[in-house]
Protein backbone atom coordinates (compact mmCIF):
# COMPACT_ATOMS: atom_id res chain seq x y z
CA UNK A 1 0.00 0.00 0.00
CA UNK A 2 1.15 3.61 -0.97
CA UNK A 3 0.23 7.37 -0.76
CA UNK A 4 -1.41 6.83 -4.16
CA UNK A 5 -4.00 4.81 -3.45
CA UNK A 6 -7.39 4.81 -0.98
CA UNK A 7 -7.72 2.37 1.28
CA UNK A 8 -11.39 1.37 2.54
CA UNK A 9 -11.44 -0.99 5.58
CA UNK A 10 -14.41 -2.68 7.54
CA UNK A 11 -13.70 -0.66 11.56
CA UNK A 12 -15.81 -3.52 13.44
CA UNK A 13 -13.36 -6.40 11.80
CA UNK A 14 -10.18 -4.27 10.70
CA UNK A 15 -10.56 -5.83 7.28
CA UNK A 16 -9.36 -4.84 4.70
CA UNK A 17 -12.29 -4.17 1.63
CA UNK A 18 -10.81 -2.14 -1.17
CA UNK A 19 -8.13 0.03 -2.80
CA UNK A 20 -8.95 2.75 -4.68
CA UNK A 21 -6.40 3.63 -7.62
CA UNK A 22 -6.92 6.76 -9.62
CA UNK A 23 -5.03 9.51 -7.70
CA UNK A 24 -0.58 11.00 -8.17
CA UNK A 25 -0.54 11.47 -4.62
CA UNK A 26 -3.70 11.13 -2.08
CA UNK A 27 -3.67 14.45 0.92
CA UNK A 28 -7.29 14.30 2.01
CA UNK A 29 -10.33 12.15 1.83
CA UNK A 30 -14.12 12.60 3.61
CA UNK A 31 -17.61 10.12 3.28
CA UNK A 32 -20.52 11.76 2.45
CA UNK A 33 -23.20 12.03 5.50
CA UNK A 34 -24.80 9.17 3.68
CA UNK A 35 -21.44 7.14 3.26
CA UNK A 36 -22.46 6.18 -0.10
CA UNK A 37 -19.93 8.46 -1.91
CA UNK A 38 -16.22 9.00 -0.79
CA UNK A 39 -14.42 12.94 -1.84
CA UNK A 40 -10.55 12.80 -2.04
CA UNK A 41 -8.01 15.30 -2.48
CA UNK A 42 -4.55 15.06 -4.03
CA UNK A 43 -1.56 16.71 -4.79
CA UNK A 44 -2.41 16.04 -8.58
CA UNK A 45 -4.59 19.24 -7.85
CA UNK A 46 -7.65 17.07 -8.35
CA UNK A 47 -10.80 15.82 -6.44
CA UNK A 48 -12.28 12.65 -7.08
CA UNK A 49 -15.82 11.56 -6.42
CA UNK A 50 -16.06 7.86 -5.52
CA UNK A 51 -18.75 5.22 -5.11
CA UNK A 52 -18.13 3.27 -1.88
CA UNK A 53 -20.02 0.46 -2.50
CA UNK A 54 -18.59 -0.32 -5.80
CA UNK A 55 -15.33 1.52 -5.78
CA UNK A 56 -16.01 3.25 -8.88
CA UNK A 57 -15.14 6.49 -9.69
CA UNK A 58 -17.75 9.12 -10.14
CA UNK A 59 -16.58 12.35 -11.17
CA UNK A 60 -13.17 14.32 -11.41
CA UNK A 61 -13.45 17.94 -10.38
CA UNK A 62 -10.39 20.11 -11.58
CA UNK A 63 -10.12 23.99 -10.73
CA UNK A 64 -7.29 24.00 -8.10
CA UNK A 65 -3.69 25.13 -9.51
CA UNK A 66 -2.07 23.24 -6.89
CA UNK A 67 -2.18 20.51 -4.14
CA UNK A 68 -5.69 19.88 -2.64
CA UNK A 69 -5.11 19.16 0.91
CA UNK A 70 -8.56 19.21 2.31
CA UNK A 71 -11.75 18.30 1.00
CA UNK A 72 -15.24 18.11 3.14
CA UNK A 73 -18.67 17.63 2.38
CA UNK A 74 -21.56 19.74 3.58
CA UNK A 75 -24.18 17.68 6.03
CA UNK A 76 -26.73 16.88 3.23
CA UNK A 77 -24.19 15.83 1.03
CA UNK A 78 -24.52 18.22 -1.91
CA UNK A 79 -22.07 20.92 -1.74
CA UNK A 80 -18.39 20.01 -1.46
CA UNK A 81 -15.29 22.43 0.01
CA UNK A 82 -11.77 22.18 -1.03
CA UNK A 83 -8.63 24.02 0.21
CA UNK A 84 -5.67 24.05 -1.58
CA UNK A 85 -1.84 24.95 -1.56
CA UNK A 86 -2.97 27.66 -4.32
CA UNK A 87 -4.07 29.78 -1.56
CA UNK A 88 -7.77 29.39 -2.47
CA UNK A 89 -11.19 27.74 -1.32
CA UNK A 90 -13.40 26.12 -3.57
CA UNK A 91 -17.07 25.03 -3.34
CA UNK A 92 -18.49 22.84 -5.59
CA UNK A 93 -21.81 20.96 -6.42
CA UNK A 94 -21.35 17.49 -6.14
CA UNK A 95 -24.16 16.26 -8.38
CA UNK A 96 -23.28 18.49 -11.23
CA UNK A 97 -19.25 18.27 -10.49
CA UNK A 98 -20.19 21.95 -11.00
CA UNK A 99 -17.79 24.98 -9.50
CA UNK A 100 -19.63 27.39 -7.09
CA UNK A 101 -17.70 29.64 -5.41
CA UNK A 102 -13.79 29.77 -5.14
CA UNK A 103 -12.64 32.13 -2.14
CA UNK A 104 -9.23 33.63 -2.23
CA UNK A 105 -6.91 33.63 0.34
CA UNK A 106 -4.19 35.84 -0.44
CA UNK A 107 -1.56 35.55 1.74
CA UNK A 108 -1.36 31.30 2.19
CA UNK A 109 -2.08 27.90 1.28
CA UNK A 110 -4.92 26.04 2.82
CA UNK A 111 -4.37 23.51 4.48
CA UNK A 112 -7.94 22.24 6.38
CA UNK A 113 -11.84 23.51 5.59
CA UNK A 114 -14.43 22.17 7.48
CA UNK A 115 -18.09 22.66 7.50
CA UNK A 116 -20.71 23.49 10.05
CA UNK A 117 -23.67 20.94 11.21
CA UNK A 118 -25.89 23.68 9.71
CA UNK A 119 -24.06 23.63 6.59
CA UNK A 120 -24.06 27.76 6.56
CA UNK A 121 -20.27 28.44 7.82
CA UNK A 122 -17.04 27.34 6.45
CA UNK A 123 -14.00 26.75 8.74
CA UNK A 124 -10.30 26.79 7.04
CA UNK A 125 -7.15 26.57 8.60
CA UNK A 126 -3.91 28.22 6.85
CA UNK A 127 -0.35 28.16 6.89
CA UNK A 128 -0.56 31.77 7.72
CA UNK A 129 -1.21 30.66 11.51
CA UNK A 130 -5.14 31.47 11.25
CA UNK A 131 -8.49 30.06 11.19
CA UNK A 132 -11.14 31.47 9.27
CA UNK A 133 -14.76 31.71 9.21
CA UNK A 134 -16.80 31.87 5.81
CA UNK A 135 -20.36 32.38 4.96
CA UNK A 136 -20.96 29.14 2.51
CA UNK A 137 -24.27 31.37 1.02
CA UNK A 138 -22.43 34.72 -0.04
CA UNK A 139 -18.33 33.68 -0.04
CA UNK A 140 -17.94 36.30 2.69
CA UNK A 141 -15.53 36.11 5.21
CA UNK A 142 -16.96 36.40 8.98
CA UNK A 143 -13.99 35.74 11.36
CA UNK A 144 -10.56 35.64 12.05
CA UNK A 145 -9.53 33.50 14.61
CA UNK A 146 -6.04 34.27 15.93
CA UNK A 147 -3.94 32.74 18.30
CA UNK A 148 -1.81 29.92 16.73
CA UNK A 149 1.83 30.81 17.17
CA UNK A 150 2.78 28.45 13.54
CA UNK A 151 0.79 26.94 10.76
CA UNK A 152 -3.15 25.15 11.36
CA UNK A 153 -3.54 21.78 9.74
CA UNK A 154 -5.98 20.23 10.95
CA UNK A 155 -9.89 22.26 11.93
CA UNK A 156 -12.88 20.63 12.85
CA UNK A 157 -16.26 22.17 14.15
CA UNK A 158 -17.94 20.06 17.44
CA UNK A 159 -21.43 18.46 16.31
CA UNK A 160 -23.36 21.26 17.89
CA UNK A 161 -21.29 23.48 15.98
CA UNK A 162 -20.32 25.80 18.60
CA UNK A 163 -16.76 25.20 19.16
CA UNK A 164 -13.75 23.94 16.82
CA UNK A 165 -10.84 22.15 17.06
CA UNK A 166 -7.88 23.52 15.24
CA UNK A 167 -4.12 21.86 15.58
CA UNK A 168 -1.27 23.14 14.35
CA UNK A 169 2.79 22.73 13.69
CA UNK A 170 3.59 23.76 17.33
CA UNK A 171 2.30 20.47 18.64
CA UNK A 172 -1.00 21.97 20.14
CA UNK A 173 -4.54 21.60 19.84
CA UNK A 174 -6.91 24.28 20.58
CA UNK A 175 -10.57 24.78 21.13
CA UNK A 176 -12.29 28.05 20.39
CA UNK A 177 -15.95 29.66 21.07
CA UNK A 178 -17.37 30.19 17.63
CA UNK A 179 -19.55 32.71 18.97
CA UNK A 180 -17.11 35.20 20.52
CA UNK A 181 -14.11 33.66 18.45
CA UNK A 182 -12.39 33.34 21.71
CA UNK A 183 -9.88 30.21 22.71
CA UNK A 184 -11.46 28.15 25.54
CA UNK A 185 -8.25 26.18 26.22
CA UNK A 186 -5.35 24.37 24.20
CA UNK A 187 -4.55 20.65 24.51
CA UNK A 188 -0.98 19.69 25.16
CA UNK A 189 0.23 16.32 24.56
CA UNK A 190 2.25 15.61 21.30
CA UNK A 191 5.55 16.05 20.55
CA UNK A 192 5.46 17.00 16.99
CA UNK A 193 3.24 18.76 14.79
CA UNK A 194 -0.54 17.62 15.07
CA UNK A 195 -2.15 16.71 11.91
CA UNK A 196 -5.56 15.78 12.14
CA UNK A 197 -8.19 16.62 14.77
CA UNK A 198 -12.13 15.06 15.02
CA UNK A 199 -14.76 15.26 17.32
CA UNK A 200 -17.13 11.95 18.10
CA UNK A 201 -20.72 12.16 16.93
CA UNK A 202 -21.54 13.17 20.78
CA UNK A 203 -18.48 15.75 20.73
CA UNK A 204 -17.53 14.56 24.22
CA UNK A 205 -13.68 12.87 22.87
CA UNK A 206 -11.58 14.64 20.22
CA UNK A 207 -9.38 12.18 18.56
CA UNK A 208 -5.88 14.07 17.46
CA UNK A 209 -3.35 12.42 15.31
CA UNK A 210 0.32 13.92 15.23
CA UNK A 211 3.85 13.29 13.02
CA UNK A 212 4.89 11.75 16.44
CA UNK A 213 3.30 8.80 15.65
CA UNK A 214 0.54 8.78 18.04
CA UNK A 215 -3.49 9.22 18.48
CA UNK A 216 -4.27 11.08 21.67
CA UNK A 217 -8.17 10.25 22.26
CA UNK A 218 -9.15 13.69 24.61
CA UNK A 219 -12.39 13.63 27.15
CA UNK A 220 -14.14 16.50 26.64
CA UNK A 221 -16.48 18.14 29.31
CA UNK A 222 -17.36 20.82 26.88
CA UNK A 223 -19.61 21.87 29.97
CA UNK A 224 -16.99 22.86 32.12
CA UNK A 225 -14.77 24.17 29.15
CA UNK A 226 -18.02 26.68 28.65
CA UNK A 227 -17.73 27.42 32.07
CA UNK A 228 -14.02 28.16 32.03
CA UNK A 229 -14.32 30.44 29.25
CA UNK A 230 -17.82 32.42 30.23
CA UNK A 231 -15.17 33.23 33.58
CA UNK A 232 -12.54 34.25 31.26
CA UNK A 233 -14.59 36.18 29.34
CA UNK A 234 -16.42 37.86 32.44
CA UNK A 235 -15.50 41.65 31.39
CA UNK A 236 -15.84 41.39 27.64
CA UNK A 237 -19.24 39.71 28.25
CA UNK A 238 -20.17 42.21 30.62
CA UNK A 239 -19.31 45.03 28.27
CA UNK A 240 -20.95 43.39 25.07
CA UNK A 241 -24.63 42.43 26.03
CA UNK A 242 -25.61 41.46 22.92
CA UNK A 243 -22.93 38.66 22.95
CA UNK A 244 -24.17 37.53 26.61
CA UNK A 245 -27.30 37.40 25.02
CA UNK A 246 -26.55 34.58 22.57
CA UNK A 247 -24.89 32.49 25.41
CA UNK A 248 -27.35 31.18 27.86
CA UNK A 249 -24.69 29.03 29.64
CA UNK A 250 -22.86 32.46 30.81
CA UNK A 251 -25.90 33.96 32.31
CA UNK A 252 -25.40 34.07 35.18
CA UNK A 253 -27.34 36.01 38.17
CA UNK A 254 -24.23 38.33 38.84
CA UNK A 255 -22.88 38.77 35.45
CA UNK A 256 -26.54 39.72 34.00
CA UNK A 257 -26.57 42.24 36.70
CA UNK A 258 -23.60 44.35 36.02
CA UNK A 259 -24.87 43.64 31.96
CA UNK A 260 -27.62 45.17 32.31
CA UNK A 261 -25.74 48.72 33.94
CA UNK A 262 -24.61 48.44 30.17
CA UNK A 263 -27.59 47.81 28.58
CA UNK A 264 -28.60 51.01 30.14
CA UNK A 265 -26.16 53.00 29.19
CA UNK A 266 -26.33 52.08 25.72
CA UNK A 267 -30.51 52.90 25.69
CA UNK A 268 -29.33 55.98 27.45
CA UNK A 269 -27.11 57.07 23.92
CA UNK A 270 -29.77 55.78 21.62
CA UNK A 271 -32.69 57.48 23.19
CA UNK A 272 -30.19 60.80 22.96
CA UNK A 273 -29.67 60.19 19.53
CA UNK A 274 -33.41 59.87 18.65
CA UNK A 275 -33.99 56.48 18.61
CA UNK A 276 -36.54 55.94 21.04
CA UNK A 277 -37.46 52.34 19.77
CA UNK A 278 -34.03 50.21 19.80
CA UNK A 279 -33.98 52.63 23.41
CA UNK A 280 -36.63 50.75 24.71
CA UNK A 281 -35.49 47.74 24.03
CA UNK A 282 -32.16 47.86 25.89
CA UNK A 283 -34.20 49.32 28.88
CA UNK A 284 -36.45 45.82 28.56
CA UNK A 285 -33.91 43.82 28.29
CA UNK A 286 -31.94 45.51 31.38
CA UNK A 287 -35.08 45.35 33.56
CA UNK A 288 -34.96 41.25 33.04
CA UNK A 289 -31.79 40.97 33.38
CA UNK A 290 -32.07 43.35 36.76
CA UNK A 291 -35.43 43.71 38.69
CA UNK A 292 -33.98 46.37 40.75
CA UNK A 293 -34.83 48.91 37.38
CA UNK A 294 -37.68 50.16 38.12
CA UNK A 295 -38.68 52.39 35.86
CA UNK A 296 -40.69 53.08 32.82
CA UNK A 297 -38.50 52.31 29.66
CA UNK A 298 -40.79 54.12 26.71
CA UNK A 299 -40.73 57.31 29.39
CA UNK A 300 -37.10 57.04 29.98
CA UNK A 301 -36.40 56.80 26.18
CA UNK A 302 -38.92 59.73 25.45
CA UNK A 303 -37.56 62.23 27.52
CA UNK A 304 -33.94 61.42 27.02
CA UNK A 305 -34.76 61.76 23.29
CA UNK A 306 -36.63 65.31 24.12
CA UNK A 307 -33.50 66.14 25.73
CA UNK A 308 -31.24 65.25 23.11
CA UNK A 309 -33.47 67.24 20.31
CA UNK A 310 -33.38 70.72 22.60
CA UNK A 311 -30.16 70.03 23.12
CA UNK A 312 -29.34 69.83 19.12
Amino acid sequence: MDNYSIQLWDVATCNHLKTLNGHSDVQSVAFSPDGKTLASGSSDNSIKLWDVATGKQLKTLNGHSSYVQSVALSPDGKTLASGSRDKSIKLWDVATGEQLETLVLLSSSVNSVALSPDGKTLASGSSDNSIKLWDVATGEQLKTLDGNSSSVLSVAFSPDGKTIASSSTDNTIKLWDVATEKELKTLNGHSSSVSSVAFSPDGKTLASGSKDKTVILWNLDLNQLVSDGCHLLNNYLVAHPETLTELEACQTPSLLVQAASVLVMQGEKLAINDNVEDAVAKFRKAQEWDSRLNFDAQAKAQELANKGQAER
